[in-house]
């Protein structure tokens, strides 16, 4: 049987570890998928990305830095529960916190004011 090869739409190269789809349809090798991310990271004021496995870094979706960890800590919630709260700066030295569920999972940022203390 006979695979396709995909070559990514945004830099023309064959697409070997896989691809992600843009909200158009086309699709992007990782690399320029994390590009994206990173672009869209530092011009938004809330973001939606992933705690790394080891909980050090906020990470894109294909496993890119965008921010490193420099507080985390594991909250009780109701009926049993936990939720992690993060506080992150990323590389152009902005500061963010947010809250989701640990390590390797989904977390839910927002970018602190310049005003507001670490």
């Amino acid at each position: 049987m006979e695979t396709e090869t995909v070559h990514c739409e945004g830099c023309g190269a064959a697409c070997t570890t896989g691809y992600g789809r843009t909200a158009d349809g086309r699709r992007l090798c990782f690399s320029c998928c994390d590009a994206r991310e990173r672009a869209d990271f530092a011009a938004a004021e809330t973001y939606c990305a992933y705690v790394s496995g080891d909980g050090r870094n906020i990470s894109t979706w294909p496993g890119g830095k965008l921010a490193t960890v420099t507080h985390s800590r594991r909250h009780r919630g109701g009926f049993g529960g936990e939720y992690f709260t993060v506080d992150a700066t990323s590389p152009d030295g902005s500061r963010w916190y947010g809250r989701g569920g640990g390590p390797g999972m989904f977390v839910r940022l927002k970018r602190r004011k310049a005003t507001d203390r670490a």
